[in-house]
Formats: C-alpha cells, structure tokens, sequence
C-alpha cells in the first residue's frame, strides 16, 4: 500500500518491472484517488491515522512525503503498524532539504 499515493506514480512503477502481483493506493484527495482510479490502481480514499481496512492485511506500506506533514507522528505509525502482517515492512520518505539531506530520515 502507497499511502499519500497522489497520482499512482509509484505504484505503476511496482506493478509494470518489478511484477508486483496486487498493489492499492491510499489518498486523502478526492482528486487523487479518481486520478489513480483512471489509470486502472486500485485506491481507497483514506489518511495515514485511520487505514480503512482490518489490522494484519498488509505486506508492505510506503509513505512518502506524509510524515514530514503530520503533527501526530507516533499515532500515524501505530496505525500503520497495526495494518502491516507481523512481518510487514513499513518504509517512510520525507522531504529534501535545500541542503539535499533528508528533513526526516526514513523510518
């Protein structure tokens, strides 16, 4: 799961080389899911505090440019905690500085 998917950028690069089998898109824009809706993704309208699906269902969640916009960090990351499997990964990205460092490092 992408989640803050915007357009589906990421997720059409997972399912074309990489042969991702089933990928989904998590976006709180209306605008974004039907974007990523027309390309043909799956996507669910929904944020990082409240992933509208039951606990354990994800192998994989990759949020970019979200945490680094959020007040409530420790509660976005139990969330997403409780949404991956026991061995789940969980990869986050923030913004680049203008030094070229990352203003939050990926956890």
């Amino acid at each position: 799961m992408d989640i803050g998917c915007g357009r589906g950028s990421f997720l059409a690069r997972l399912v074309s080389p990489l042969g991702v089998r089933r990928t989904l898109g998590l976006d709180i824009s209306e605008a974004a899911v039907a974007s990523v809706a027309a390309r043909g993704i799956p996507v669910v309208r929904g944020g990082i505090h409240r992933i509208p699906f039951k606990g354990g269902q994800f192998d994989f969640i990759f949020a970019r440019h979200v945490l680094d916009q959020n007040p409530a960090v420790p509660e976005a990351l139990v969330e997403c905690r409780r949404a991956l499997r026991r061995s789940g990964r969980f990869i986050a990205r923030g913004e680049r500085s203008r030094s070229g460092s990352d203003a939050q490092p990926a956890h």
